[in-house]
């Protein structure tokens, strides 16, 4: 389902959709609330928030999404407590696709898997 854009949103297309796709469980079984897509070219973001946590799914275009995640104030990257955390699910980004398109798909989906197995950890 592809919504209405405006000409400085079309590049963002891919991370807006792929964001619904691979977060919206955050919104549906978590009840999270999400922001509208925040641009400000080259970047683009959507926050997530409930209660005292914010998820903040950052993009620069042409790059590999991130995600900051916001706890009682305190910020962190989902990658440094991915790392620290599960070692294992670490998203190897020199591993990843050369695509714009494919960066986007291949970050946000890591992160879901991460964060559909232990959001409750973070929560």
């Amino acid at each position: 389902m592809t919504a209405s854009y405006s000409n400085k949103t079309i590049a963002f297309i891919p991370f807006i959709e792929s964001c619904e796709m691979f977060l919206g469980f955050l919104v549906k079984k978590h009840f999270f609330s999400k922001s509208e897509p925040r641009i400000m070219p080259p970047e683009c973001w959507i926050e997530y928030r409930k209660s005292d946590i914010e998820l903040d799914v950052i993009y620069e275009y042409g790059d590999y999404p991130w995600i900051r995640i916001t706890i009682n104030g305190k910020d962190n990257s989902l990658d440094n407590i991915i790392k620290k955390k599960w070692p294992n699910k670490a998203i190897n980004r020199k591993k990843g696709p050369s695509d714009p398109d494919k960066r986007i798909v291949f970050a946000l989906e890591k992160y879901s898997h991460v964060l559909q197995e232990h959001i409750s950890e973070l929560t």
